[in-house]
């Protein structure tokens, strides 16, 4: 029995007829935001064919915005098709990537498929031909005749796809060998092939009797008066755990000290030996304050420059009514009696979050010298 006779592509289908690869390819492509450019051109279609075959399925028209151009790394129109034919013919997609003119990974490949809607064919269905044996879709029409071609009355979907593999996957003696890459060339080798000497064991010593250096242990300071900037203030980061240190009134004190004086955030960090991050959310939790001059903070701690900024600023330490822990506020906020991890409703950092002035060696020096200007020197007040 003679093969059934290709349909005329570029003709109105008949009302009746059916193809089931083809129905499902362009409605998957027309879900994923195909337009009528590129629906006619990767299918091979004419703007009247394409009408019809989305009035027989009853499906949205097609968008009509011109297509996009590509990239550096765009599909040419050769591949495009290439992709189409044989992903839905079901070959894997690590084959389809090495028989492509420019060879692309299997993740490239699934992508494409995926953003041109073509049907993800059934894991079980997928086969790895040789590359080699895959016919060309590249031949005038040949794409649209293989999707469109003499599909039987009754002929299922499944049969169509092997149909269609059959198709595509040509015999042994019409494979051409496509041409071999060069690759690098092999690294010659510095050293004479073979096995290597094995080098004399090391002798290590009996440890028994060596002490293992343990780490120092810092003692936490009870009070303010104990605290000494100029030594180290890594006992900060023994206070384990996410509140711990919050409940220390003393480690609360010496965090605003340090940016009081003049410290970045970072060098403050480093100083008590805890992460950036880690000391960022410990000021946010205990609302220490901060000054909208960057310029102001640096890397050199003046503990004379940060008792003025306490002093001046206004602020106190109170402890939260529902927790153990520490926090500044301002000295005229009598309502403030809870901490920032209790009043989630509240912006604290932030234009409204908690702000004061660093006084800086500078603006004490300037100071120092305003007040100790000798009598003779000062400007005369003459009374009006």
């Amino acid at each position: 029995m003679a093969p059934p006779a290709l349909p005329d592509f570029h003709q109105p289908p008949p009302a009746t007829q059916h193809y089931p690869l083809f129905d499902r390819l362009l409605a998957c492509m027309v879900s994923a935001g195909q337009g009528i450019q590129a629906l006619c051109l990767f299918l091979s279609l004419s703007r009247a064919v394409l009408d019809e075959h989305i009035i027989r399925l009853g499906i949205a028209t097609p968008h009509d915005r011109p297509m996009r151009g590509g990239g550096a790394k765009a599909w040419s129109l050769r591949d495009t098709l290439r992709l189409i034919v044989w992903r839905l013919a079901a070959v894997h997609p690590d084959v389809i990537g090495q028989r492509l003119d420019t060879p692309r990974s299997a993740n490239a490949v699934r992508a494409k498929a995926r953003r041109l809607g073509i049907p993800c064919p059934d894991r079980k269905a997928l086969h790895k031909p040789q590359p080699d044996s895959l016919r060309d879709p590249g031949v005038v029409d040949f794409m649209a005749s293989i999707m469109l071609a003499g599909i039987e009355p009754g002929q299922t979907a499944d049969e169509a796809l092997k149909r269609l593999r059959e198709s595509v996957v040509v015999s042994a003696a019409e494979v051409v060998s496509l041409p071999v890459k060069e690759g690098r060339p092999a690294r010659k080798r510095n050293k004479a092939a073979g096995q290597r000497e094995f080098p004399f064991f090391g002798i290590v010593p009996d440890q028994a009797d060596q002490k293992v250096a343990q780490p120092e242990v810092l003692e936490i300071p009870s009070t303010e008066n104990q605290v000494d900037f100029k030594e180290n203030l890594t006992w900060f980061a023994g206070l384990k755990g996410r509140t711990k240190a919050q409940t220390n009134r003393v480690a609360v004190w010496v965090a605003f000290m340090l940016m009081a004086g003049g410290l970045h955030y970072k060098e403050a960090a480093k100083k008590l030996g805890v992460t950036p991050a880690a000391f960022r959310t410990f000021k946010t939790n205990v609302a220490i304050p901060s000054d909208s001059d960057r310029r102001k903070m640096g890397g050199v701690f003046d503990l004379d420059a940060a008792e003025a900024t306490l002093k001046r600023s206004g602020y106190e330490l109170k402890r939260c009514l529902k927790s153990d822990n520490w926090f500044w506020a301002k000295k005229s906020e009598k309502g403030v009696r809870l901490s920032p991890p209790f009043r989630r409703g509240e912006k604290i950092i932030g234009e409204r979050g908690n702000k004061f002035t660093i006084v800086t060696r500078a603006m004490l020096d300037a100071e120092n010298r305003i007040r100790h200007v000798p009598f003779a020197e000062m400007a005369a007040k003459v009374p009006a």
